[in-house]
C-alpha cells in the first residue's frame, strides 16, 4: 500500500558567521572561506563589543577648606563588559586635596563613589582634575576612557 507523503518545503536562511560560531563554536565547520573573508574586521567588531564610556552624577563642585564633595562614577558600556572590574585612577590633585573611591575597583554596571576632601589648608582657586577608568578584560589591549571634575576651593 502506497503512503501518501505531503512535501513540506523548507526554508533555510543563511546565518552570520557569528552567529554560526556562537552556535558551534567553530566558524570553519558552516561557513565558507568567503563567508568568512566577507566579514567586518576584527578591530571594527570589537570596538562595538568593547565600547564604554565613564559619566558623573555632577562634573564640578565648590568646597571651603576642611569640606569635601561627592560624585558618583557610572559607565555605559555594551552588553559584553557588562561585570568588568574597572580600574579607576585620579590625576591633577590641587595641594592638600584628596581622593578616595568607594568601592575602589567597581564593575561595570555597577557604581563608586568618588570623595573630593580638601584640608584648612588647601589653596584656593579652581582646579580641573581627570578622572581615569580601565578595563584589563582583554590583557594585551586594556580599554580605557576619561572625564574631568571641575573643583573650586574658596577661602
Amino acid at each position: 500500500m502506497p503512503h501518501n507523503r505531503t512535501r513540506v518545503p523548507i526554508r533555510l536562511a543563511l546565518l552570520p558567521v557569528a552567529v554560526v560560531m556562537a552556535v558551534s563554536g567553530s566558524a570553519a565547520a558552516f561557513a565558507s572561506q568567503s563567508a568568512v573573508q566577507s566579514r567586518p574586521a576584527a578591530a571594527s567588531a570589537q570596538e562595538t563589543d568593547t565600547y564604554y564610556k565613564i559619566h558623573l552624577t555632577s562634573t564640578s563642585a565648590t568646597v571651603q577648606p576642611g569640606g569635601a564633595t561627592t560624585t558618583v562614577i557610572t559607565f555605559d558600556a555594551s552588553r559584553r563588559l557588562y561585570g568588568a572590574p574597572v580600574d579607576l585612577s585620579i590625576s591633577g590633585l590641587p595641594d592638600g586635596v584628596t581622593a578616595s573611591f568607594s568601592p575602589l575597583q567597581p564593575r561595570v554596571g555597577g557604581f563608586s563613589t568618588l570623595t573630593l576632601t580638601t584640608t584648612s589648608s588647601s589653596a584656593p582657586g579652581a582646579f580641573t582634575v581627570t578622572i581615569g577608568a580601565i578595563i584589563n578584560l582583554f590583557p594585551s589591549d586594556p580599554i580605557g576612557d576619561t572625564t574631568t571634575f571641575g573643583l573650586t576651593s574658596n577661602d
